[in-house]
C-alpha cells in the first residue's frame, strides 16, 4: 500500500502539478512582466511560449525532482518535508531563472 501511494504521488506531482499548473502560471507571469504588443494577452502569449518548451521543461522536472520527490515522499520524516522542499526550491527556481528567465526576442527589437 506504501509503495503503491509513493507511485502515485511521483505521477501526480509532475503530470498535475506541473504540466497543467506550475509551468502555465510562469509563462503567463512571465509574459504579464514582460509586457506583450498592444491588443495582445499575457495568457496567450505564455501559453504559447510553454508550448514551444513543454518538452524540455518537463524533462527537466522529471530530471531534477524525481529523485529529489522519491527521497522526500519515502524517507524523510513529515517534519522534515516542508522544509527540505523549501531548500530544493530555492535551488529549482535559481535553475529556473537562468534558463527560463530571460525575455523572449521580439522581432520588433533592433539588433543595431
Amino acid at each position: 500500500m506504501g509503495l503503491r501511494n509513493l507511485g502515485l504521488q511521483l505521477l501526480v506531482e509532475p503530470i498535475v502539478n506541473s504540466a497543467l499548473f506550475y509551468f502555465p502560471t510562469f509563462y503567463i507571469i512571465k509574459a504579464h512582466v514582460e509586457g506583450v504588443p498592444e491588443g495582445g494577452s499575457a495568457v496567450a502569449a505564455g501559453l504559447a511560449t510553454y508550448g514551444r518548451n513543454v518538452k524540455e521543461d518537463l524533462l527537466a522536472v522529471y530530471a531534477a525532482w524525481l529523485p529529489f520527490w522519491t527521497l522526500n515522499y519515502a524517507f524523510a520524516p513529515l517534519w522534515l518535508r516542508i522544509p527540505f522542499t523549501a531548500c530544493y526550491s530555492f535551488g529549482w527556481c535559481m535553475v529556473l531563472s537562468f534558463n527560463r528567465g530571460a525575455p523572449e526576442a521580439s522581432s520588433e527589437l533592433s539588433t543595431s
